[in-house]
């Protein structure tokens, strides 16, 4: 009897290391295949750029003679080649990609005015919006800008959505297509930059009439609705690029998939993911799905299975379902990430990419562009190969299995402030639990006045969180204030003396021996703000070893830890943002540390999340997180 049982105990244990090597057996297999892919890529469009030769137009797709078919600016599909060459710089940090990826944008540039078209977003946002995160070029954000301030003059209050097509007039009097919804998220990054908040809203009232006239019971599309003017109520629900009007257009659900993962990922709110959700399963459990789950054109073509696939479509969804994992859980985010491999595999695979040098330099065979128009049908289509790209830079990210060392991040949270009645504010409790719980570092900043002002509970606070060994407080200045003198802007360590300067870090070092007996080794300077007398200052202070966000000429005995723009928890200040934190860290961990800074005191409850998301996923890849002291 023992021995039987001895025996199902050792069966037992195979079986779980067979499932573990199974499963890193997989892992593997898809991070090399990512990386196969992206080499691939690299080499394909060198190959197209040699053939271009510098030309001012973008290849779109193929002719019906074999020739390659060079798109105008105007075209909807013009930034989608640049796109590709900022994704290529993105993964190999190559300079070269970068100058390419500029020219090929800024040949677009006069876009930005051309009030004529919704496909801003598809244009200006796919080539200048990864140019602007990659490059921080102020440039770029004032194209980006002037691009969404010329959308919104498609907006219509009435109906609440941004007009599609000018075409047509005689079928549709304010026709909104599901593409439209891809647009949106130019509005999005505006509202971000600017804090103005018309844009959001015009993207959140166009997305929620989408989703509110466009679906079907089944959660499949229209890809066309019309919208009378005058009611606002929409008249015709019809397809252009279909089958048929009830059909389901496959690229018009990928679209839709999407669009709704985008705008969740935007607003947080809830009934945006819950739609992406119903799309995905209308997809993945379609009985008219191939088994290699790259789609038809249409699920509803009558010829099936002997319809044109569109491979667009599969990279559209494989890249979205990439996504829409991110903001899943348990057995959901699993079978999305194995849904995408599997279409990621399947788009690898000889049947649908190219070979090297062949397919007019395209990377990906079999899309279908209009097949009612009997245009772009099994040809290699530039959108696809934009969206193929972006699906493996995706998967990359999350597998965070890329070559070479990860840069070391630091937590800077900044502001931690006395709170009269309770002391320590609930929002830095909250903080603070959570990376207790996490098992997380993080660099508080505490501001000196504090120190002076407060009481025993909140000096003991501290303590114990010291206690810890996950936290290590910093000097953060003295005042945390600004103002103006003789018309330039001053604060305690910018425009002010250097006796003045010397003054309040003195002070606040003091402060925190006196009152917490700890003495603080780093320094970062309010609103980053400092000037030529901090760095003189700081010369004066040798217990401070660390200097966040220190200016990048600073001459300064410090170690510097540099600030990076495009890299944060806050996205823009006091917004916590996960998704852009996983979207920029890959290109910039080749540095050799990196601080991260975030607000708590002015998160809510989404922002917790969104924090909470950020360190999951940075713990998950292995991303060394430290306290300045640990830095040599």
């Amino acid at each position: 009897m023992m021995s039987f049982i001895k025996y199902k105990i050792l069966a037992f244990c195979v079986a779980i290391l067979l499932l573990v090597s199974c499963t890193k057996s997989e892992e593997n297999s898809i991070d090399n295949l990512v990386k196969n892919n992206l080499e691939f890529s690299e080499k394909q469009l060198s190959q197209m750029l040699e053939w271009l030769d510098n030309t001012t137009l973008s290849p779109g797709s193929v002719e019906e003679d074999g020739s390659t078919k060079l798109v105008k600016p105007g075209d909807w599909t013009s930034g989608f080649f640049p796109g590709n060459l900022w994704m290529i710089y993105e993964y190999t940090r190559d300079p070269q990609w970068r100058k390419q990826a500029e020219h090929y944008s800024m040949n677009i540039e006069n876009e930005k005015l051309n009030g004529g078209t919704h496909d801003m977003g598809f244009k200006i946002y796919s080539s200048f919006g990864n140019g602007y995160r990659l490059s921080n070029e102020a440039q770029y954000k004032a194209i980006l800008l002037q691009s969404a301030k010329t959308l919104t003059s498609r907006y219509n209050p009435k109906i609440g959505c941004i007009r599609s097509w000018d075409h047509n007039s005689d079928k549709w009097d304010f026709p909104v297509i599901i593409d439209n919804m891809l647009n949106l998220e130019l509005l999005f990054w505006a509202s971000r930059e600017t804090r103005d908040q018309r844009y959001y809203n015009m993207a959140v009232s166009h997305a929620e009439k989408t989703l509110e006239h466009h679906f079907r019971d089944d959660y499949s599309t229209y890809h066309v609705v019309s919208y009378d003017t005058i009611t606002g109520e929409p008249v015709k629900k019809n397809t252009h690029q279909g089958h048929s009007h009830e059909s389901s257009w496959a690229r018009g659900q990928a679209w839709g998939l999407y669009g709704f993962t985008m705008t969740y990922r935007e607003t947080g709110q809830q009934k945006f993911l819950d739609q992406a959700h119903k799309i995905a399963g209308f997809i993945l459990k379609h009985p008219n799905l191939p088994e290699d789950k790259v789609p038809y054109w249409d699920f509803d073509a009558p010829g099936i299975p002997n319809e044109p696939r569109d491979a667009s479509a599969a990279a559209i969804i494989c890249s979205a379902l990439y996504e829409l994992s991110l903001y899943s859980k348990g057995e959901e985010k699993e079978w999305y990430l194995s849904q995408a491999d599997q279409i990621l595999t399947s788009l690898s695979s000889p049947a649908y990419r190219a070979k090297l040098g062949g397919n007019n330099f395209f990377l990906l065979k079999h899309s279908t562009g209009n097949y009612p128009k009997n245009s772009e049908i099994d040809v290699p289509i530039v959108y696809a190969d934009y969206y193929f790209l972006e699906a493996n830079l995706r998967r990359l990210k999350i597998a965070g299995n890329w070559e070479g060392e990860k840069a070391a991040v630091i937590i800077k949270a900044d502001d931690l402030v006395y709170n009269k009645q309770t002391a320590v504010p609930a929002q830095w409790k909250k903080f603070a639990e959570l990376s207790i719980q996490k098992n997380n570092k993080v660099a508080p900043g505490i501001v000196g006045s504090s120190l002076e002002n407060g009481d025993e509970r909140f000096f003991t606070w501290i303590k114990e969180q010291q206690q810890t060994g996950l936290f290590e407080f910093w000097n953060h200045g003295q005042l945390h204030k600004r103002w103006e003198k003789e018309g330039e802007r001053q604060s305690e360590f910018i425009n002010s003396s250097l006796t003045e300067q010397l003054a309040y870090l003195h002070q606040t070092q003091t402060l925190a021996s006196e009152k917490l007996g700890i003495e603080f080794k780093t320094f970062g300077a309010p609103y980053n703000w400092t000037d030529e007398n901090t760095v003189e200052a700081l010369k004066q202070l040798p217990e401070l070893k660390v200097w966040l966000y220190a200016p990048t000429n600073a001459e300064t005995d410090k170690i510097k830890v540099e600030r990076i723009p495009a890299l944060n928890i806050e996205y823009p200040v006091h917004q916590a943002n996960f998704y852009h934190l996983f979207n920029s860290y890959y290109f910039y961990s080749t540095k050799n540390v990196i601080a991260i800074q975030g607000h708590p005191l002015s998160w809510d409850d989404h922002d917790f999340v969104q924090y909470s998301l950020m360190i999951d996923y940075l713990q998950g890849i292995g991303t060394p997180i430290v306290l300045p002291s640990e830095l040599n």
